[in-house]
């Protein structure tokens, strides 16, 4: 059976990952004006260097992923590939450099943090 399309798993988790990283956007221009977004953004990029883990794990476990399009030179699929690996390695180096600094700066979300945030909603 030839496979035509990405697995329904590996699309979700990309959807997800690009709804994350745009809402990561929209939190980076906000941030200066609204100090509690701060906790989303770290929780939203935590949450994009954990599906982009799992990604990697699914992608060298299975192998079930649609061939390269004939009309794709041999250059045009490395570049391609190539351009694939860059952009995993970015959604893994940014996520983590944000925890370092994090860390660096004693800045992680506390319990208490969170319990303030909501009732300050209210």
């Amino acid at each position: 059976m030839k496979i035509t399309k990405y697995p329904k798993k590996i699309r979700i988790l990309h959807w997800l990952t690009a709804m994350l990283i745009l809402c990561q956007i929209i939190i980076w221009f906000l941030l200066e004006d609204f100090e509690t977004l701060f906790y989303a953004h770290m929780i939203f990029g935590f949450a994009i260097l954990s599906i982009t883990t799992i990604r990697i794990i699914i992608k060298y476990k299975h192998h079930d992923y649609p061939p390269c399009p004939e009309k794709f030179s041999t250059k045009e699929w490395a570049l391609a590939n190539t351009g694939h690996h860059v952009l995993y390695l970015f959604l893994i180096i940014t996520p983590i450099t944000g925890l370092l600094a994090a860390v660096k700066e004693n800045n992680f979300i506390k319990a208490h943090d969170i319990n303030e945030i909501i009732t300050r909603r209210r």
